[in-house]
């Protein structure tokens, strides 16, 4: 495997324990993870550091939407993943690509989040996260497979 480049991103949700929980679930050794509780704090950073990627969770009240259309044209050409929580489980995103937005997907669950990063940042270097089973078998009780016992 190659040299990864190294990508920035930037993880934008209000709710703390949540943005950190994410920011756990999506890092990774070639990426830089930063986590802000709002648009108006990601955007200072600009001028410091650019993102590759905005990771973006919805909120009910929390969340306006109406910010990502009155966004600048240069940012809607960055990556962006809509990340839709409980409170918010559906968007139409099809307006915000009439708006301009290049690359914008949504996601559901972390691991959907995870992978549409890890696919957009590096999709020929990173490997896609392949579920194995456990490498020890257990035994449940009332099951029709006995497992051997050692001493036979």
């Amino acid at each position: 495997m190659g040299k990864i480049d190294h990508k920035t991103v930037f993880i934008i949700d209000s709710v703390k324990s949540e943005r950190i929980h994410l920011a756990k679930f999506v890092k990774h050794e070639g990426f830089t993870l930063m986590s802000f509780t709002g648009f108006t704090d990601c955007f200072k950073m600009f001028s410091l550091l650019s993102p590759d990627l905005i990771i973006y969770a919805l909120r009910k009240k929390k969340t306006d939407l109406k910010k990502l259309q009155t966004l600048k044209r240069k940012f809607k050409k960055l990556h962006f993943i809509m990340f839709l929580t409980k409170e918010t489980p559906e968007i139409n995103l099809q307006p915000l690509k009439e708006d301009g937005y290049t690359s914008i997907f949504k996601a559901a669950t972390k691991e959907k989040v995870r992978e549409t990063a890890y696919e957009l940042l590096s999709p020929e270097e990173l490997p896609r996260r392949v579920e194995t089973p456990h490498p020890v078998p257990f035994y449940v009780a009332g099951m029709e497979n006995q497992v051997p016992s050692q001493g036979q």
